[in-house]
């Protein structure tokens, strides 16, 4: 009898990998993921927030960067493959879990909030409930859990969540792959976002970095003996590593936390900030407001259901409706109208005092905590904002207890003899830059807000 034609790769045109690839063996199932309705929802929900109101092209997707970051897995993967002769015994645990790998990849947004990481901060219940997701990751987990797993009975779902997991190091390649320093979804956002912004500061040379990855065994504080790492080859992938770490560097500095960026997130605290003020004071919303978006404003838990009906084009017009508020008798109400207007339609941004000295960003604290103690509707105008990172964390990096995993997953480079080597031992480049803390100190203001002015003056801020 029969079984037909053998099945076709599914290809899909991408402006910054070209062609990206479902190959027949894979094909039904990642179809099936990307077609249900929680993935597809990633198509209304921009990659980079409000980034677009300043780079006017940066209007890509979680959609497309899911997809570029499962080929990047992908792509990882097959390098490793060709190069098994080197390193079998390290690669044969790899072999088994090469689809979990893959669908980890591509699934591993599908919890996103809208608008970025501001919203998803903001719509947090407090106290935080035992079990309820804080952050996007947790949604995904759950998305993942109750709704994706039943698209296929034959993958590992539970070794699917532990590469997003905190928990636990003993994922190695596989995690390494997933959720590192130099992981699939860092070389494809770091591409994606430069190329669709228009700057070249996230460019580096993808192709030789994949040519250069290989598998070593490293000692993992924590973990008995030595176990298989994502590593890369010295002296060849040194150079690319060096491009790499400087390139998320200046993406950062010069798109992530862009002044006018960050000044219209600052805007879109403070609309939501306002919005829960008017309710509290007894006040209302437009009738249209989903029941998902006003349960968010007033601390409640959402269901699943109801998370997932939240999308940028939900909130935009959300936004839309607020802005005709401006006409409003209530004070609160007009401020919130006109602030949602400002957003929807863009208008002038917030002013920024680029706070440079630690005398500065004091005042510039004094300043914010005086309204708000005040209860002056003005503290909705003012708002001090702080970005502080390093381009690498190096083993020795000390962060909180949620970078405690990431201090024992640094870049490993592999010498000749097999021998591994942590990146800043290897490269002055890496270990400068693993020794330089990225800082961000600002204050976005409306100076349309006369007491948040006057204040900025007794402040000799202005």
């Amino acid at each position: 009898m029969s079984q037909g034609p053998p099945k076709s790769p599914k290809v899909f045109r991408d402006p910054v990998h070209n062609l990206i690839t479902f190959d027949p063996e894979d094909r039904d199932l990642l179809l099936a993921i990307i077609q249900t309705a929680e993935f597809q929802r990633l198509r209304r929900i921009r990659q980079l927030g409000l980034s677009a109101l300043t780079f006017h092209g940066a209007e890509h997707t979680r959609f497309t960067h899911s997809l570029g970051t499962y080929h990047v897995a992908k792509r990882m993967l097959e390098s490793l493959e060709r190069r098994k002769a080197d390193f079998p015994d390290l690669f044969q645990p790899l072999q088994p879990h090469r689809r979990e790998i893959l669908v980890a990849a591509l699934l591993h947004d599908i919890g996103h909030c809208p608008f970025s990481h501001v919203l998803e901060k903001l719509i947090v219940p407090q106290p935080l409930p035992p079990g309820y997701a804080k952050d996007h990751e947790g949604w995904t987990e759950r998305i993942i859990r109750d709704i994706i797993a039943n698209t296929s009975s034959d993958l590992d779902w539970e070794f699917v969540g532990r590469l997003y997991s905190r928990i636990g190091a003993n994922e190695g390649v596989a995690r390494d792959i997933i959720s590192s320093q130099l992981d699939a979804d860092r070389l494809d956002y770091l591409l994606r976002d430069s190329y669709a912004a228009g700057v070249p500061y996230g460019r580096f040379d993808l192709e030789w970095l994949l040519h250069s990855i290989r598998i070593g065994l490293v000692e993992v504080a924590g973990v008995a003996g030595k176990m298989p790492r994502l590593c890369f080859t010295t002296p060849k992938a040194k150079a690319v590593v060096e491009q790499y770490v400087l390139a998320r560097q200046c993406m950062y500095l010069q798109v992530y936390v862009h002044k006018t960026t960050r000044a219209y997130e600052a805007l879109l605290r403070h609309i939501i900030e306002l919005a829960r003020f008017v309710v509290a004071g007894g006040g209302s919303l437009p009738e249209r407001t989903p029941d998902p978006v006003r349960k968010a404003l007033m601390g409640d838990c959402l269901t699943l259901e109801e998370y997932l009906e939240l999308d940028d084009f939900v909130l935009w017009t959300v936004l839309r409706d607020w802005a005709r508020m401006r006409e409003s008798k209530c004070p609160a109400a007009k401020l919130l109208g006109e602030k949602a207007d400002a957003l929807v339609n863009r208008r002038k941004p917030y002013r920024t005092i680029e706070l440079r000295e630690r005398g500065q960003q004091d005042a510039a604290l004094e300043v914010v905590n005086t309204l708000r103690t005040q209860g002056a509707m003005e503290q909705f105008s003012c708002y001090r904002d702080s970005y502080e990172d390093v381009p690498y964390r190096n083993i020795f990096y000390k962060g909180g207890k949620e970078e405690e995993e990431k201090r024992v997953r640094p870049i490993y480079l592999l010498d000749s003899e097999r021998n591994t080597h942590l990146a800043e031992e290897q490269s002055e480049v890496i270990r400068a830059l693993s020794e330089v803390q990225m800082e961000v100190y600002r204050l976005h203001y409306d100076d349309s807000a006369p007491g948040v002015v006057n204040l900025l003056q007794e402040k000799r801020l202005l």
